[in-house]
């Protein structure tokens, strides 16, 4: 009996510290050497915001890239999120935003389609509280069967 109940124990303890671990690998440490997270306002400004293809149909758009202006004086990490209202449109990869002018490529979020006549978009880091300043209002707006940004 006294087998049984250690394994029992055994396992029960395995599968509670992998429910525990992190799935995201957002929400791991950074690694050492790494810059720190991005936090307080995100002092940047988003200058320009493409979608590829552009013209595009309704669930054609595979990437965005955004150029995004950092004032912060050294780099720090965070992701960036493209948000469509509340929406995910599209999601980077965690890294580092580097100070100055800079281009980033995320990946459109799974499941999002152009269906609106139009879609404006704003830009999340990570860790930061608030919208990225954008230059102007970014919106897709159909034309015929397709969207462009444009």
């Amino acid at each position: 009996m006294r087998r049984a109940e250690r394994a029992f124990v055994t396992g029960l303890v395995g599968a509670l510290a992998l429910a525990s671990a992190p799935f995201d690998a957002i929400s791991q440490p950074p690694r050492p050497g790494a810059p720190p997270p991005c936090s307080g306002r995100p002092q940047a400004k988003l200058d320009a915001l493409e979608m590829m293809p552009d013209p595009t149909e309704a669930s054609g758009v595979s990437a965005w890239t955004l150029t995004l202006t950092s004032s912060r004086s050294a780099e720090c990490l965070s992701l960036l999120v493209l948000l469509d209202g509340s929406q995910p449109a599209g999601r980077g990869v965690r890294g580092p935003i580097k100070p100055g002018q800079n281009k980033y490529t995320l990946q459109t979020h799974p499941g999002f389609k152009l269906e609106r006549p139009q879609h404006c978009f704003r830009v999340q880091m990570d860790g930061t509280t608030g919208d990225v300043d954008a230059a102007k209002r970014f919106c897709a707006t159909q034309k015929g069967p397709s969207w462009s940004l444009k």
